[in-house]
């Protein structure tokens, strides 16, 4: 079926004048169909953040308690230095003592 330019411009016309009331008719069930899936998206969206947001804190959490972990290995460390530098202190003054009192005896 051969049509003219006038006729294939006639019927696009007619086509792109129909074509909205057309789709409405058709896809009522389709928009309620995209509706719900929309509410879907948007309820996972939103449960996926909760999760996100969770497990930032989690992190956060787990951070501090490396951070306090850390501190207190650090403060047990200084009061080893601490109390070995007394023990150092004390056997110094114990082998200067020692050896004043042999070359006061010889």
């Amino acid at each position: 079926m051969d049509l003219r330019a006038e006729q294939l411009e006639q019927i696009g016309l007619y086509v792109r004048g129909n074509l909205g009331s057309w789709m409405r008719e058709v896809t009522p069930d389709r928009d309620i169909e995209f509706r719900e899936r929309f509410i879907r998206i948007e309820e996972e969206l939103k449960t996926q953040r909760e999760l996100m947001r969770e497990g930032f804190v989690q992190v956060d959490k787990r951070f501090e308690s490396m951070q306090h972990n850390t501190d207190k290995r650090f403060d047990d460390m200084q009061r080893s230095i601490r109390n070995g530098q007394w023990f150092i202190g004390l056997l110094v003054t114990f082998v200067m003592a020692a050896s004043t009192a042999v070359q006061v005896l010889l």
